[in-house]
């Protein structure tokens, strides 16, 4: 990785052949429009950006057309740059004072920083060291350490050395480390290459935040990015309430001691969550190419006072959402909720989750608050409208997808397509008691409706089921169309236990068709008297 200051950087690409094509790609997947392009006249090529680049970390992908060939090929080598401001337009928080020796209490001094940074109007850069931040300020039963109105501080850039810039809390308390409000507007406001890091004991309290972003109801912050920084060891990461295009990516999100980091009750213990109510809600979010593991630590819950692993990654009622090309891991609820909107329930925003890798393990020895065994956990759930989950894949699922109305008589959700999703049970033993690929329900007042089930493909790897379940559940639905659908049983031989292909109950205007059902002792479909379903 490279960092400097100019906006226009040079990528030297190498072990190239005389005549190669190379286009540069501004992410990971060779996707959209170019940046870059050039044809090789030796073994390695020296681009320029043909387009400035912000202030920040950027990620790059290079595609390469061998002389001779057709099609381009994306590199599995990914340059990244950072661009960072010149010195005199940031304020350095060793210059108020900070030591980042590990040893010295650095609130105060980074608090100083904060204030003059946003009354010069410049950025402010936290070089690498250990800032220890635990001197509290309280504020609405609050504990706050780093804290700064940035209303007006347009276009400013919070920015560090990446890993080794940390931001450091032991407090056991309801807390934040670092709180950004906005009484009036601020645009385009980025914090990249920080590590926020808390290493209390287990949490006595239920949440304490990383980060939290307050552009309050007026939808005050327009345009933040919180991109390649490192969370560790809060049972609430991130948060916001009243932001205007939030930017959420390739961060790290670990919890060293799993649910101890906070403390089992009401609040969940996920990473990011995303609010909807008086104080503010969240427009035209991105959260992609982010790592969440919810027990990061030895894998050994018998060290655990909770003995279960973090709850989830993204939970939210969000105006317009797109989650793609995550990776997470190790949690013990929903890896992602998908709340319905409360403040503007007829929104017609759409929320979009692709492309996302999704490890549903269960750890072994992992219990529920009472002590029982807890066996089951879900990929994605949602409650909303206008939901499209597409092109995800799912490994050692107990319930894949899960969409569910039945215990809200007062939703209307419809307009839900999931499709093109790959499947990949858990064994239905030990650790796991696997329940559905996809379980789709709405209520008794409103049938979920417009919902199409699509061209996945589940694979179930139960050798001895232990009890009964489906593949696909799909209840109170109308107007829903399930098709070409592959669903494949990996077992051999009869067990005493049999698997629903897809499971039927009080369904209207249903269409049936293409779907492929393999395996032993595994029923093609199973419906009710009533239910109206036209199979071809």
């Amino acid at each position: 990785m490279a960092t400097g200051t100019a906006t226009q950087p040079k990528l030297t690409i190498k072990n190239l052949d005389v005549g190669d094509e190379l286009r540069i790609y501004k992410e990971t997947e060779c996707e959209g429009a170019d940046i870059a392009r050039s044809i090789s006249v030796s073994d390695k090529l020296q681009l320029q950006f043909g387009t400035p680049l912000e202030l920040g970390h950027h990620h790059f992908s290079v595609a390469v057309k061998k002389s001779g060939q057709n099609n381009f090929v994306c590199t599995s080598v990914y340059p990244e740059y950072s661009v960072v401001p010149v010195t005199s337009q940031f304020v350095n928080v060793k210059d108020f004072g900070a030591r980042g020796d590990g040893v010295t209490d650095d609130t105060a001094a980074i608090n100083a920083a904060l204030a003059s940074a946003k009354t010069q109007a410049k950025h402010l850069y936290i070089p690498a060291g250990t800032y220890i931040c635990n001197q509290a300020t309280n504020v609405n039963n609050s504990d706050r350490l780093l804290t700064a109105s940035i209303g007006g501080w347009n276009n400013a850039v919070i920015f560090g050395d990446g890993a080794s810039s940390k931001l450091v809390t032991s407090l056991n308390t309801k807390s934040t480390l670092m709180y950004l409000y906005a009484y009036s507007k601020v645009t385009n406001f980025k914090i990249y290459n920080v590590s926020f890091v808390s290493n209390h004991a287990p949490a006595q309290t239920e949440y304490q935040y990383g980060l939290f972003l307050q552009g309050t109801g007026v939808q005050n912050m327009v345009g933040a990015d919180v991109s390649d920084n490192q969370f560790i060891g809060f049972g609430g990461a991130l948060q916001g309430q009243g932001l205007n295009g939030l930017n959420i990516a390739h961060n790290e999100f670990l919890a060293p001691r799993g649910h101890d980091e906070s403390k089992f009750g009401t609040t969940p213990a996920v990473f990011v969550w995303l609010f909807d109510n008086a104080n503010g809600l969240c427009n035209d979010v991105k959260v992609h190419h982010n790592f969440a593991d919810g027990f990061s630590g030895d894998k050994n819950l018998a060290n655990t006072v909770s003995k279960r692993a973090m709850d989830g990654f993204f939970l939210g009622n969000v105006y317009g959402l797109e989650v793609y090309r995550n990776k997470t891991q190790n949690f013990i609820e929903e890896h992602y909720i998908f709340l319905p909107p409360s403040t503007a329930p007829d929104t017609a925003a759409t929320i979009y989750a692709h492309d996302n890798y999704l490890d549903a393990s269960i750890i072994p020895g992992s219990q529920l608050d009472n002590g029982q065994p807890k066996k089951d956990n879900y990929g994605f759930r949602s409650d909303a409208s206008h939901v499209r989950i597409e092109n995800n894949d799912i490994i050692n699922f107990t319930l894949g997808i899960l969409v569910r109305t039945f215990d809200n008589l007062q939703l209307q959700a419809k307009d839900i397509v999931i499709t093109k999703n790959r499947f990949s049970s858990g064994d239905d033993s030990g650790a796991y008691t696997v329940r559905s690929a996809i379980y789709v329900i709405g209520n008794t007042n409103f049938a979920l409706d417009n919902v199409e089930i699509s061209q996945n493909h589940i694979e179930l790897k139960s050798a001895a089921p232990t009890k009964s379940y489906d593949a696909l559940t799909i209840a109170y639905v109308k107007n829903t169309v399930v098709k070409e659908n592959e669903i494949l049983q990996l077992y051999s031989g009869v067990s005493a236990f049999s698997v629903i292909a897809r499971n039927y109950m009080n369904v209207s205007s249903v269409e049936d068709f293409a779907n492929t059902v393999q395996g032993s002792n595994l029923i093609p479909y199973k419906k009710n008297a009533n239910d109206q379903i036209n199979f071809h």
